[in-house]
């Protein structure tokens, strides 16, 4: 049977990697292989796309420039200006004390965003296996909807936040990237 290549798409935000060693950061990708590899010998990951703002933590994954593509988003809220109360009919709205101004959209649901788009970009351009690694909600209804013409698996913190995320195939991203791999939790 011929390869089949997973686009995998990581957003670090909300799913980190806690042994932050050198060891551990590379041999990342070839972690999730060999746990993808336990339900489909066949499967193989090329680079995983690494979603959000360029800091300390992503700087640590830019010494693998073979294992990882980066999509960086700038490190900050998008603001609407106005002071509080409301901004208007804005997207998502949120506090920041800062500087007294209401947040349109933070950093993090702005990676999520483009997470969710890089997904429907691999689906649409003909890949039909994704796995998508996140730590929060926000991809549940997205990864719904793509699963009925394609295979969406998930990556996903053992955390309560967590517990409704499901995808064709679902992990603990946590023991996914263990060093002897493990096999998905559906």
């Amino acid at each position: 049977m011929a390869p089949i290549e997973v686009k995998v798409i990581w957003d670090f935000q909300n799913a980190w990697v806690h042994d932050e060693s050198y060891d551990s950061r590379s041999k990342l990708k070839q972690r999730i292989q060999n746990s993808l590899n336990l339900i489909n010998r066949n499967y193989f990951v090329h680079k995983v796309i690494v979603v959000g703002p360029r800091n300390a933590k992503s700087r640590l994954l830019e010494a693998f420039p073979n294992d990882f593509d980066f999509i960086y988003l700038p490190d900050d809220n998008i603001r609407c200006g106005r002071p509080q109360p409301p901004c208007g009919n804005m997207v998502n709205r949120s506090q920041d004390n800062t500087n007294n101004t209401q947040l349109v959209m933070r950093t993090t649901d702005r990676a999520d965003l483009r997470a969710v788009m890089k997904m429907h970009e691999f689906v649409l351009s003909g890949f039909t296996d994704v796995l998508v690694i996140q730590g929060d909600v926000d991809y549940l209804s997205p990864i719904q909807k793509v699963n009925s013409f394609a295979n969406v698996m998930v990556a996903k913190p053992n955390t309560d936040s967590c517990a409704h995320m499901m995808g064709a195939r679902t992990w603990i991203w946590e023991d996914m990237i263990s060093p002897q791999g493990s096999y998905p939790i559906d």
